[in-house]
């Protein structure tokens, strides 16, 4: 879904929304191997344009992701990437009709990531695994030319 914000009054007229959602369900033969499948996704944000300034906010949420089983773990258990929300915020401003200036922020929060290992008789306290930050956003700046 996409839709300009100008039905909610005059104000909407300079901002977009949009939203997505994802869901796929494998299912195979037994020795078939999913693991890394990505189940669930949703992206959600807003634009904000008003000429010469674009403002937009992304937010990108994925579920946990089944990994590598774990023997050791019990017969059930699995490695997991956990699943959260991030954001990703894009500016720029129109310099020339040609020319604008740009500054991206992905994953704008620093959101860490979270890796986990558990089987049904493992205790709570002992699921985490590994937290891996990369040193938090990632920042690109830049100036953008088209002819």
């Amino acid at each position: 879904m996409n839709h300009s914000l100008q039905p909610f009054g005059n104000w909407g007229r300079h901002f977009r929304g949009f939203a997505n959602f994802t869901k796929i369900e494998v299912k195979g033969p037994s020795q078939a191997d999913f693991s890394g499948f990505l189940p669930k996704t949703a992206n959600w944000g807003v634009t904000y344009n008003r000429a010469p300034f674009v403002v937009m906010a992304k937010w990108n949420h994925r579920a946990d992701v089944q990994q590598a089983p774990i023997a050791a773990l019990g017969p059930d258990a699995y490695n997991y990437l956990k699943g959260g929300t991030r954001l990703d915020v894009n500016l720029s401003y129109q310099v020339t009709k040609h020319t604008s200036i740009f500054f991206n922020a992905r994953n704008a929060t620093g959101r860490t990531d979270t890796i986990v290992r558990y089987g049904s008789e493992t205790p709570e306290y002992a699921k985490v695994y590994m937290r891996t930050s990369f040193g938090g956003a990632i920042l690109n700046m830049g100036v953008k030319g088209s002819y």
